[in-house]
């Protein structure tokens, strides 16, 4: 289906041979220009300017300098994506006729829409009716490469910045269930401290863990390491959490430390540079563990007895938990 445009695009000879010689000389100049890092242009030459000199010139070595000069205009990046005079440059250009503008458009937002993923000629000249010999010429005279270039850089940004936002937003909701779970829980086991065993007390532990990790964007199952990171515990790799209490004259109601060891005895705390992970539910649980006296319990556990089959581990322990982490005092 032939695309439709302001003013018909008429494709005759001496309109073919203008802009095959015109493009030639723009991309001419264009190519000795720098680009960025992301191999978008840091000067763009302005067609219009070339092709005034254009009939007097045999060759490119016959512009003059200060044409070229007065060409080459230049590219801002202010605002993080190119633009000249503020407007991006896969917007409509200085000079490009609303016709050629729109038929550009339809090949920048080709890769876009199209089910393939992908732009062409071809393609552009099937859906427009106008020969891929003519659209080559025009794509040259106006930049079409680094302006789409420049144009799926910055789609891509935008889809990025959009999933920042979503995670951000399920991390925000999962903060607050976490927040909500550990607030009831411990409300709940204040009024209750008897009803504290060791198995639940340490089911707590880790289901706290999990959630708080999980609010911040970290692994759940991995303490002291983000997704992806090969820093933190491995897979069936045995956490310590270190529980150390101390009772002394300035601190009559005693206070405890943790830290976070992996299979390999290094300190999580000083594993390099991550997010921190809050720990006060956690010295929420141990105030209530104190208080029950369920540490009094659990320091008389020996992981071997359910080895030896002194313990009923579906009845005592969870096996799971068992596993992976290990109660310290």
């Amino acid at each position: 289906m032939a695309m439709s445009t302001d003013v018909a695009v008429v494709e005759d000879e001496s309109r073919l041979l203008f802009n095959k010689k015109l493009g030639t000389f723009v991309q001419y100049f264009q190519i000795a220009l720098p680009l960025n890092r992301n191999n978008l242009p840091l000067q763009l030459i302005d067609p219009t300017v070339i092709a005034q000199n254009l009939m007097a010139c045999e060759n490119t070595d016959d512009v003059p300098d200060d044409a070229v000069l007065d060409a080459t205009r230049q590219v801002e990046y202010s605002e993080g994506f190119p633009t000249i005079d503020g407007v991006p440059i896969w917007e409509r250009l200085d000079g490009e006729t609303i016709p050629y503008y729109n038929i550009f458009k339809e090949y920048r937002e080709m890769r876009h829409v199209s089910a393939t993923g992908s732009r062409s000629i071809m393609q552009l000249s099937n859906s427009t009716s106008i020969s891929g010999r003519f659209l080559g010429y025009i794509a040259k005279v106006y930049h079409w490469q680094v302006r789409v270039l420049a144009y799926d850089q910055y789609r891509q940004g935008e889809k990025m910045r959009a999933n920042e936002l979503k995670i951000e937003a399920l991390e925000n909701r999962h903060m607050k269930v976490a927040d909500t779970l550990m607030t009831d829980a411990m409300t709940y086991l204040e009024k209750h401290p008897d009803q504290l065993s060791p198995k639940v007390a340490l089911q707590m532990l880790q289901l706290g863990m999990k959630a708080g990790r999980l609010s911040l964007g970290l692994n759940p199952d991995k303490p002291g390491s983000d997704p992806g990171s090969n820093n933190g515990a491995g897979a069936g790799s045995k956490v310590n959490i270190n529980v150390n209490q101390t009772n002394n004259g300035n601190n009559a109601s005693g206070s405890s430390d943790y830290e976070v060891i992996d299979a390999t005895g290094q300190n999580q705390r000083n594993a390099g540079p991550r997010k921190e992970v809050d720990v006060s539910y956690l010295q929420s649980v141990v105030h209530i563990l104190e208080k029950s006296g369920a540490f009094d319990a659990a320091k008389d556990f020996d992981p071997k007895d359910v080895e030896e089959g002194v313990i009923d581990t579906a009845a005592e322990a969870d096996a799971d938990f068992e596993a992976n982490y290990e109660i310290v005092r």
